[in-house]
């Protein structure tokens, strides 16, 4: 940041509330906007604004520079309500960066923010009078306006063509699978597998722990988290858990019933835990929906999950679809290539409400607790084990 004219103008953005909880997907998306601001030659400064937020990265970024900094805290993106301008200064959060664009290039930072889908906004100017100004209207607060009569568009509502997808007819006779040699060595392969063995490589690369409120960590049926609330003028302690869950080899059989089964299993898992579930989120990841036979599979699992959560009282917050999930195969021949999808993977996400803390429970075994390993109704393994062992008929799972 130069020592120049004031005509430099300030551009922050920010995505994440004050706590310090890092969001790795925004955090992909902020890597990759400044990239992009970079390689374009859009920018004179810039630095992440983490401890003391707004305030030691501007003071900073002006102090190195020897200029002054105006800031207009009206301007600041903000996620919670009612923030005084001592809050807006000092709130640390990750996954926000101040900017300092080259004169007429505002407008340029803005676009590559939006494209990014990260908030952005010009809140201050550069100056050279070495002096630090902020500046803020008493009592302005851009989330307390009343937006009950904003606009609303349509939702819009696909009927694409749909028709069930063919599959095989055959049936697997267990007579015909010939017994392993060596059984201790077919047990070690079928828990390697992915589907089976321990997923805790994936929460090992984040940290589970932080601000010290998880009270079971991943790995039980669900996660539990301690949150902090205020009841009045009182505080209080609730305990939320979270379960993700998704069966998508059932969805290939029956797309109805693996979305509901996704739903049941997730919410057992929350039970399990001791919370109730009160809210779902879904994620539904398919093929290209332009094919009748993805487009059926959707559909159904769509109605399935829908059954369960009316039969569980439990509803749908949000969600959002991955299609078009694809890719070319060679056929057998050698001489050309077909489409194939991604199993129907409707994945589902829920949070429960613990009403104690004496109530949660864990899925690891306690000191004086009865021990014993129980197994209800068809195991879930012996049906990998079949599937691998037997293996399927045109990429198709057996019936």
């Amino acid at each position: 940041m130069p020592p120049t004219r004031n005509c430099y103008r300030v551009v922050a953005y920010a995505v994440r509330s004050t706590m310090q909880v890092g969001d790795p997907f925004m955090g992909k998306l902020l890597l990759e906007a400044c990239l992009e601001l970079f390689s374009g030659g859009l920018l004179e400064g810039i630095q992440d604004m983490g401890a003391a937020g707004l305030t030691s990265s501007s003071v900073e970024m002006a102090g190195r520079a020897n200029n002054g900094v105006e800031i207009d805290l009206d301007c600041v993106p903000r996620r919670a309500r009612a923030m005084t301008p001592y809050e807006i200064l000092l709130s640390e959060s990750q996954e926000r960066m101040l900017l300092v664009a080259k004169p007429g290039m505002e407008a340029s930072v803005l676009e590559v923010c939006r494209r990014w889908e990260l908030d952005a906004a010009v809140i201050g100017t550069v100056t050279d009078t070495r002096r630090w100004v902020v500046k803020a209207t008493p009592g302005h607060d851009p989330l307390a306006s009343d937006r009950r009569d904003s606009p609303r568009q349509p939702v819009v509502v696909y009927d694409r063509p749909r028709s069930q997808a063919v599959r095989s007819s055959a049936k697997l006779d267990p007579s015909e699978i010939p017994v392993p040699g060596d059984l201790a060595r077919e047990l070690l392969d079928l828990l390697s597998s992915p589907n089976i063995g321990s997923r805790s490589w994936v929460w090992r690369q984040y940290d589970h722990v932080v601000r010290g409120g998880t009270v079971v960590r991943p790995g039980s049926d669900a996660g539990v988290v301690r949150v902090p609330c205020k009841r009045g003028s009182h505080e209080v302690e609730k305990f939320l858990a979270f379960a993700v869950d998704c069966s998508p080899r059932i969805c290939e059989l029956d797309p109805f019933v693996g979305g509901a089964i996704a739903i049941a299993e997730v919410c057992r898992n929350l039970v399990c835990t001791g919370a109730e579930p009160i809210g779902i989120t879904d994620c539904l990841n398919f093929g290209n929906p332009e094919r009748p036979e993805v487009m059926d599979s959707l559909s159904k699992a769509i109605d399935g999950i829908r059954a369960a959560c009316v039969a569980l009282d439990v509803p749908i917050v949000s969600g959002n679809v991955s299609l078009y999930n694809e890719t070319s195969v060679r056929t057998a021949d050698g001489e050309g290539a077909v489409s194939r999808a991604i199993l129907p993977t409707p994945t589902v996400a829920a949070v429960g409400l613990i009403a104690a803390s004496e109530h949660i429970d864990r899925i690891s075994a306690r000191k004086g607790r009865d021990r014993a390993l129980r197994s209800i109704g068809q195991s879930w393994g012996a049906r990998a084990w079949r599937q691998r062992v037997a293996g399927s008929k045109d990429g198709k799972a057996f019936g």
